[in-house]
């Protein structure tokens, strides 16, 4: 995924104007997204959280809460 991202935003840098100072905000952006889905940088992200690489699929399922204290 984070592969996926980077192609789409080096893409995008060739053909944006990069004076403009959105665009160059949202490619940093898009590159610290990219960089929260790579395994081996594993960054923590505003929105998404810490990513934990090191846990299987069952681990990362969100548990249920039983009741308002839980």
């Amino acid at each position: 995924m984070a592969c996926k991202i980077r192609v789409y935003i080096e893409a995008l840098e060739l053909r944006a104007d990069l004076s403009d100072q959105a665009t160059a905000e949202w490619i940093e952006w898009a590159k610290k997204k990219a960089d929260w889905f790579n395994p081996i940088i594993a960054r923590e992200d505003e929105l998404f959280g810490k990513r934990e690489h090191e846990k299987n699929a069952e681990q990362k399922v969100l548990k249920k809460s039983r009741g308002y204290w839980r």
